[in-house]
Parts: C-alpha cells; sequence; structure tokens
C-alpha cells in the first residue's frame, strides 16, 4: 500500500512513516472503540448464563479474525489510499480489490516492484469482500455484520427537522457527514 503511495497526486507530501503511524493509531482506535466493537472478547458464561438468550458471548476466534483482517484493510484504505485525489483513490480501490482477491495481474499492468503473498485466515472466518463497483471509500466495515462492507449512507437513522428550527443550524446527514463523525467519535 506504501507503493501505491508513491505512484498517486497527494496535495501534500506524506511520508511512509507517518502513514504506518496513522494506519496504526487508527486500527488502535478501532479495536478499543466500544461503539464500534471491533474487538470483544470472547466470555465465558455459567451454565445459568449459557441458557439465556440474550445472554452476551463476545465475539468467537473467528469471528474476531474476520474482523481485525476488515480493519486493517479499512485502516489502508484510509491512510494510504486517503490523501489523494479521485484518480488515486480509484487507483489505490482497484490496488487493494487485487490483492483482496489475490490477483497479481494488476500489479505487472502498473509495474509494482512490490509481491505479496496471501495472508490466510487461521480460523474458518471468511472476510466478506467488497462490492466490484465503485470506490471502497464509500463503504465502512460493519461490526454487527461480521465485517461486511456497508454504504456509509447506512449508517443515517431517522433525520427529523425541528418546526423551529433555523435554517443555518440544520445539518442534512449524508455519507460524508457521517463518515466524518465516524472518524471524529467526540462529534457523534
Amino acid at each position: 500500500m506504501l507503493e501505491c503511495t508513491h505512484r498517486i497526486r497527494t496535495p501534500f507530501a506524506v511520508s511512509d512513516g507517518w502513514l504506518c503511524s496513522m494506519a496504526l493509531r487508527l486500527m488502535s482506535s478501532l479495536f478499543e472503540d466500544s461503539m464500534e466493537t471491533y474487538c470483544r472478547p470472547t466470555i465465558r458464561l455459567s451454565p445459568e448464563q449459557e441458557q439465556e438468550e440474550d445472554a452476551d458471548r463476545g465475539q468467537s476466534f473467528d469471528e474476531r479474525e474476520v474482523l481485525i483482517h476488515q480493519v486493517f484493510w479499512f485502516c489502508m484504505l484510509w491512510t494510504c489510499g486517503a490523501c489523494t485525489d479521485a484518480d488515486g483513490r480509484a487507483y489505490v480501490c482497484d490496488m487493494v480489490r487485487s490483492v483482496l482477491d489475490n490477483k497479481k495481474d494488476l500489479l505487472k499492468k502498473y509495474n509494482f516492484f512490490t509481491d505479496f503473498n496471501k495472508v490466510e485466515l487461521t480460523g474458518t472466518g471468511t472476510p466478506p469482500m467488497p462490492p466490484r463497483k465503485g470506490l471502497i471509500h464509500d463503504l465502512f466495515v460493519d461490526s454487527t455484520e461480521g465485517g461486511k462492507w456497508k454504504p456509509w449512507t447506512d449508517r443515517i437513522q431517522g433525520f427529523d427537522i425541528a418546526k423551529d428550527a433555523q435554517y443555518h443550524t440544520i445539518v442534512v446527514p449524508t455519507a460524508d457527514t457521517v463518515r466524518n463523525q465516524f472518524f471524529d467519535p467526540d462529534s457523534r
């Protein structure tokens, strides 16, 4: 992914070290986020708790492994693939899809120096693939549906405008406002 950043336009210079640092910070914050719950421990329940249908069992190893995989690619997208223009984002999305599909033909087409070996998950989980069309930037990883890639607009919930609201105070939720709130939890 770092090699991608060397091939795209960026509005300002970004170093590989800065991108790696930002990717790690983003991953760490998502793993620790109590609202998104990408990583939760498996909870050992007592025999009485096992009988309860709504008992919180946490995540299994397989669920957690899939979500860690998905969060990794989400973070690569929003670090290495975020500091660019529309053409750069399309390029990064193509590269992410080719790596996820284990297809190296795009690497040859763009004369990539870097090669990769697909990392297989050790559990039985299968990471959901992003849709074939559109930018992956238009999607988020849904922790409640096993790491499925879903449109940011799916996060928009009931939007009502108060009758006495002043025009300049109304904020209409869009994919961009929802995405900005996701990346700035203090604004939630």
